[in-house]
Parts: structure tokens; C-alpha cells; sequence
């Protein structure tokens, strides 16, 4: 999985959605999506859900989301978004940031018409 999505990287391929839903998504190979996730202008969507993925894993995609300006779609279900025993701050403080980013993006995009 991890090649693919380098390969994508690499390749500059420009897809507009991304589905990986259950294909078991590591840490290694969520850090090669955020590189995509950065370099890709014409992503609309994204699903990562079912990969059992921690909250410590989602960081590098994060600072990716919070760059990208084309994603519409964000799935993340089925995840361990919150975890009470590892309670991730950094975590927290960029899910929160990430969620009032998009949300002020999407009013901009709504008020320009």
C-alpha cells in the first residue's frame, strides 16, 4: 500500500477521490497520504475509514489538512479518534483547529457565491 501511494507522490497523479477503506492503513503509509494529501490540488475526497488507526497517527495528515484547501469529504470513522488513555493534546489541538479551518473556508466559499 505504502509503494502505491508513493508511486502516486512521485507521479504527481491527481486524483479527486481516495478511498482507502479497510487496507489495514499504517503509520508509515498515512504520513506517505498526507504527503499526497499536500501535493494534491484537485482532491475533493478522502476515506480512510475502518483502518484502526490511533489518534498519534493522524498528526502528519493533519498538518497536511490544514494546507489543503481543495478537500471537500474528510472520512475518518471507524478509527480510534479519541482515545481516553492516551489523551494526545497535540492531537486534540489540531482536530480542533483543522475542524474550525474548514469550517471558516467553507463560509468564505458559501459567501463569495
Amino acid at each position: 500500500m505504502t509503494d502505491m501511494i508513493e508511486f502516486m507522490v512521485e507521479n504527481k497523479t491527481q486524483l479527486r477521490l481516495l478511498a482507502l477503506v479497510k487496507m489495514k492503513v499504517g503509520q508509515q503509509c498515512l504520513k506517505k497520504i498526507a504527503q499526497y494529501v499536500d501535493d494534491n490540488l484537485y482532491l475533493e475526497g478522502l476515506d480512510l475509514s475502518w483502518n484502526d488507526l490511533l489518534p498519534s497517527d493522524f498528526i502528519p495528515l493533519f498538518h497536511a489538512l490544514s494546507k489543503n484547501v481543495s478537500l471537500k469529504s474528510l472520512n475518518l470513522s471507524c478509527n480510534t479518534i479519541i482515545d481516553k488513555k492516551d489523551q494526545n493534546t497535540e492531537f486534540s489541538y489540531m482536530f480542533d483547529s483543522l475542524l474550525s479551518e474548514y469550517a471558516e473556508r467553507r463560509h468564505e466559499a458559501l459567501v463569495a457565491g
